[in-house]
């Protein structure tokens, strides 16, 4: 079986390498950043004022999901709709029994955005809990529709150098070419990655195989030089792993 290049930050990468390995699929962890938590600028009475007046909170990432838990609390969080775009986010509000709303394709901001709840958001605060840098879209569209948006920054991601592990997996493919795939959920984390190699690695990795959560990824892939990139139906790990095939 061919191996796998996983790109998810820690921990979010922990259910798909173990799913590779019951698989006996071999696996690569090769994160482009680390995901620390910050805090809000806001105190706790302006937190508290600031969940009063929203009507919804989006959550982009498992990691925002944890960090909205942590600094809004359920009490909170109870009075507004939440959204996020995908399950693993989603699991986090589940476990504290808070209702979440997920769209049907995962991970991607266009179909959060069409989602029917946020078409009419005319006047409504909406809070997005992120870390500094993308997910603009949502922002902008929902401002777009008259909706006014706080971004809350929760956590932050520090750049990582390519791992020892996924340098080590790249020159072993220089020297012997062998395929292999590489799993990109973020635009960010494949143009820091492909930055952070030296040119030669760098062409070994774009002759690997690409599997990619969303149209918008497929085309910044093969805009780079890629010629085999896989479109999953959505950055759900059941998803990335349906496509894999050899």
């Amino acid at each position: 079986m061919l191996p796998v290049v996983v790109t998810r930050p820690a921990p979010d990468h922990v259910r798909l390498l173990n799913e590779l390995e019951r698989q006996g699929r071999p696996s690569i962890h090769a994160p482009a950043f680390r995901l620390i938590a910050q805090e809000s600028s806001l105190n706790a009475a302006e937190r508290a004022e600031l969940m009063v007046k929203t009507s919804a909170l989006i959550a982009v990432s498992p990691t925002a999901a944890r960090r909205s838990v942590q600094v809004f609390g359920t009490q909170q969080l109870s009075g507004c709709k939440i959204f996020t775009p995908g399950a693993a986010s989603a699991s986090v509000f589940a476990e504290h029994r808070l209702s979440v709303t997920v769209p049907e394709a995962y991970g991607t901001s266009e179909a959060m955005l069409a989602l029917p709840a946020l078409q009419n958001v005319q006047g409504k605060v909406i809070v997005i809990a992120a870390a500094p840098g993308g997910r603009s879209l949502l922002a902008e569209t929902l401002e777009s529709r008259g909706a006014r948006v706080i971004r809350v920054e929760l956590y932050r991601r520090e750049r990582l150098k390519p791992s020892v592990d996924f340098l080590r997996f790249l020159k072993a493919r220089f020297h012997h070419p062998e395929d292999f795939y590489s799993m990109i959920t973020s635009a960010m984390t494949f143009d820091v990655l492909r930055a952070g190699l030296p040119k030669a690695l760098a062409e070994v990795w774009m002759a690997g195989r690409f599997v990619v959560s969303s149209d918008r990824l497929r085309a910044i892939v093969q805009s780079a030089g890629s010629d085999r990139v896989i479109l999953a139906a959505s950055a759900a790990d059941a998803d990335m792993l349906r496509v894999l095939s050899d």
